[in-house]
């Protein structure tokens, strides 16, 4: 039988364990880390078009030959990311993305815009009303569109992200 015996002097344990107890107080770099990972994912299910499946391609790319949901490259190159101290929020403002993302059935009523802050509203009267935080609903003007999943994270992602966590973790400042 093979022993290894490792011994580290007791300041060097505690100088460790301090330095991973201050790197706890702030997951922001890896939180950066982890929203650019999930953003080049994204990037990555727009040119594979669907990742893990293909996603059904628009009229428009068959009749062109060219890229679903990649006419402008607007929606694409929208996602931003905004790391916080124990969180990342990776998104985009496009309004369209959500239909994109789920789909819509034509007469149905699909959430165009999720997420409306509170916000204060002026009226014809010149009376000011606070509206409260909401989920906008519109009708779907336009024929079905079939949901295009590209905001999730892969599979294959997760070694990076864990790899960001603890490369965060076990550093020394």
């Amino acid at each position: 039988m093979i022993s290894i015996d490792i011994r580290q002097p007791e300041k060097e344990i505690h100088i460790l364990l301090e330095a991973i107890a201050a790197n706890f107080r702030t997951l922001k770099p890896a939180m950066r880390i982890i929203g650019e990972t999930v953003r080049t994912s994204i990037m990555r299910n727009f040119r594979a078009e669907g990742r893990p499946d293909a996603w059904r391609p628009s009229k428009r790319a068959a009749s062109e030959s060219g890229q679903t949901l990649s006419l402008t490259g607007r929606l694409r190159n929208s996602f931003t990311v905004e790391p916080d101290e124990d969180s990342v929020a990776v998104g985009t403002n496009v309004v369209y993305a959500i239909t994109q993302h789920y789909g819509a059935s034509k007469g149905e009523f699909g959430t165009v815009v999720a997420g409306v802050k509170s916000h204060v509203r002026r009226l014809a009267s010149g009376k000011k009303v606070k509206v409260a935080a909401h989920a906008r609903r519109v009708t779907i003007p336009f024929g079905n569109i079939p949901a295009r999943p590209f905001l999730m994270v892969q599979e294959a992602d997760w070694p990076e992200i864990r790899s960001a966590l603890v490369d965060h973790l076990a550093r020394r400042k």
